[in-house]
């Protein structure tokens, strides 16, 4: 049996969001300069994370930010990909 088949079927989301929420936060933390072209994004993450808090909340309300996750997670891992690649001295 295979890990991933081992976990609950209600932590069968885990394997597939964790590493994306991890290099997402690494690209908006590696864009925060661009926090101003960034805010619209944001605020419609924030705005729709929100209110399905309050409401009940399953994978299918999270599905329409996963493009925005998905896109902040290649910049997070465009930096790590260059940060190894070229070492830490000319990466920035």
């Amino acid at each position: 049996m295979r890990p991933i088949e081992r976990l609950p079927p209600s932590l069968s989301w885990l394997p597939s969001l964790v590493p994306v929420l991890l290099l997402a936060g690494l690209g908006l933390y590696v864009n925060w300069g661009h926090l101003r072209r960034l805010s619209p994004v944001l605020l419609f993450g924030i705005a729709y994370t929100a209110v399905h808090m309050v409401l009940v909340g399953t994978i299918r309300y999270r599905l329409p930010l996963e493009p925005f996750l998905i896109i902040l997670a290649g910049a997070g891992a465009s930096y790590l990909v260059r940060y190894f690649a070229l070492g830490s001295r000319k990466c920035g």
